[in-house]
């Protein structure tokens, strides 16, 4: 048994035929893992959604924060893009043609806040630490850092369609999709006893996609390695 904390090692380990299956990771981290990596991984199963919150300890609401207030938001791609989304749908900022998964600083086109990019482990810091009035900040790195449910003052929807690319899946090799144990793991995960542990382990801060096949995975996925390779 070794432990590893790299996301891209997690990714490297099972297309290199070390790991058999992984899951940590949305749809999206993994279409850019296999369009910049060379990587042939796919989605055999859906988990659950996991929101990316907006969290204040000096404000009660969104329509409290002040005109050029910072807010801090995690600076991995990925995230970054899933995180102006979420400031946009606040009302705090616009994108260009709406934005989309891969929406960048250079797609905003009017805001009334400073946008803070850090590490996604310093978005709790900046939050404490008065260098941002406001963060997006992922669920388990809220837990880490102790911010409570009272804290949000802004939440996504997670049963908006527009969240697809956020759902968390089982990813082994493509050359392994057709393994029957995957069903079985996939139907052992949302059994109910495991859904329980796994709710009360996020304090029901997630959204289960049991009704997510592996073809509608693969499908999604595939749309966003199309639109990643186009905009390189």
């Amino acid at each position: 048994m070794r432990t590893i904390t790299d996301a891209v090692q997690l990714n490297q380990g099972v297309h290199d035929g070390e790991l058999d299956v992984n899951l940590f990771q949305h749809l999206i981290f993994l279409s850019d893992f296999n369009v910049n990596s060379g990587g042939t991984l796919v989605p055999v199963g859906a988990t659950a959604v996991y929101p990316l919150a907006l969290y204040s300890e000096q404000y009660k609401s969104v329509e409290e924060i002040p005109d050029g207030a910072t807010v801090a938001l995690p600076n991995n791609p990925t995230n970054l893009a899933r995180a102006l989304l979420n400031l946009q749908r606040a009302g705090l900022l616009e994108l260009e043609d709406g934005g989309d998964a891969f929406s960048t600083e250079a797609d905003i086109t009017s805001s009334t806040i400073e946008i803070l990019p850090v590490d996604s482990n310093q978005t709790v810091t900046a939050l404490k630490d008065g260098s941002a009035q406001a963060a997006i900040v992922n669920n388990t790195q809220a837990q880490k850092g102790g911010l409570g449910d009272d804290l949000i003052i802004f939440k996504e929807d997670l049963d908006n369609p527009e969240l697809a690319p956020y759902i968390n899946a089982f990813v082994v090799k493509d050359e392994d999709k057709d393994d029957p144990r995957w069903e079985k793991l996939i139907e052992a995960y949302h059994s109910t006893e495991v859904e329980d542990a796994v709710t009360e382990l996020n304090q029901g801060n997630l959204q289960f996609k049991a009704d997510w096949t592996a073809a509608d995975l693969q499908k999604e996925l595939t749309g966003l390695e199309d639109k990643l390779r186009a905009a390189k």
